[in-house]
């Protein structure tokens, strides 16, 4: 009998201890967040696996023109590599400040690749609008202007690695 109630007794102990530790409202600090895009902007870029820190970004090979649409990466330095195969070919490190959207650019000719971070403005156009940003990531394309059919010129002299505001655009 005796034992029975120590019995008892410490399972009502551990409850009560569950009990007051799952109504605990400080669950320490939220993780800080950033959102990262990136875009193969290489000229003759081969196929190639995305990593950021230890981690890969995507399962699928990123090849010239394709992009990676943001996902979360936590803030703070952080550095993102590009290997073809098992080789390294090259890596950059950058700061991502929290609640801030970024795009990559993976830039220039393969193998000569540059890193380009720019930050991202994600405002809502107004209605009927939308918001657009013109960004030169090819090496031997010059001063390089963004215009209409019309022969209007939106956005001028953007140098290589060179990004234009974002602007609003029917």
């Amino acid at each position: 009998m005796y034992s029975s109630k120590k019995t008892i007794l410490a399972v009502l102990a551990m409850f009560t201890v569950l009990a007051f530790a799952s109504c605990k409202k400080d669950f320490g600090e939220a993780p800080q967040i950033s959102a990262l895009s990136i875009v193969n902007a290489a000229v003759g870029s081969p196929e190639v696996n995305v990593f950021m820190g230890g981690g890969k970004v995507s399962n699928d090979l990123f090849t010239f023109g394709k992009d990676i649409s943001y996902f979360n990466a936590y803030s703070g330095e952080r550095e993102v590599s590009f290997f073809e195969g098992t080789t390294k070919k090259t890596s950059g490190k950058f700061i991502l400040n929290d609640g801030k959207f970024y795009s990559l650019f993976l830039a220039g000719q393969w193998p000569d690749t540059e890193l380009v971070l720019l930050k991202d403005s994600l405002v809502r156009p107004a209605a009927q609008k939308a918001r657009i940003r013109f960004v030169n990531m090819s090496k031997d394309g010059g001063v390089l202007n963004l215009g209409l059919t019309n022969g209007s010129t939106l956005i001028s002299e953007k140098a290589y690695k060179a990004a234009s505001d974002f602007i609003e655009v029917e």
